[in-house]
C-alpha cells in the first residue's frame, strides 16, 4: 500500500470554520501533493483541487459537514497544481479551545493514489472509522 508519510509527509489543511472555509495555513506535505505553496493557497479556498473526476456528492458532503461542524470522512479525486489527478481520504475535524469554542476546521489526507497515477473514479470508501485507523497507524509514535 502506498504511504502518504513516507512520499510526502502529514498532509493537513486547516481552515476557518465559517463558509467558505477558507484556508488558513498548510502543512509542507500538503504543498508537495498539491503543488500550491502555502502563501498562494491562505486566504482562497481548496475549490482549486476539483476537477474532472472530483464527485460533486462528496464534496457536498464536506461541506454539510463543515457548515455543521462535525466530523466527516470522505473519499476523493483532487488534482495537484499540475492538473495530475491524486485519489484520497480526507478527514474532517472540528479543532476547539480549552473552552470548546471552535477555532478551525482541520482537514487530514491519506493518500491512497499518488498523482500520476491512472484514475478513471475513485474507488470504494470503506467504513470510516476502519479508514480513521488506517491514518492513525501510518503515524510514528515516539
Amino acid at each position: 500500500m502506498f504511504s502518504t508519510l513516507a512520499e510526502f509527509g502529514l498532509v493537513q489543511v486547516l481552515m476557518e470554520p465559517i463558509a467558505p472555509f477558507r484556508v488558513v495555513s498548510v502543512t509542507p506535505g500538503w504543498e508537495k501533493l498539491c503543488g500550491f505553496d502555502n502563501a498562494c493557497i491562505a486566504g482562497g479556498t481548496l475549490s482549486v483541487l476539483q476537477g474532472p473526476l472530483t464527485d460533486p456528492a462528496a464534496v457536498a458532503r464536506l461541506v454539510d459537514a463543515a457548515r455543521h461542524l462535525r466530523r466527516a470522512t470522505v473519499r476523493l479525486i483532487n488534482y495537484n497544481a499540475k492538473g495530475e489527478a491524486f485519489e484520497h481520504d480526507a478527514f474532517v475535524d472540528v479543532l476547539k479551545d480549552p473552552c470548546g469554542t471552535v477555532r478551525y476546521l482541520q482537514t487530514t489526507s491519506l493518500v491512497l493514489q499518488p498523482p500520476g497515477c491512472a484514475l478513471t473514479k475513485p474507488s470504494p470508501l470503506q467504513t470510516p472509522r476502519l479508514a480513521h485507523l488506517m491514518l492513525l497507524s501510518a503515524i510514528p509514535v515516539g
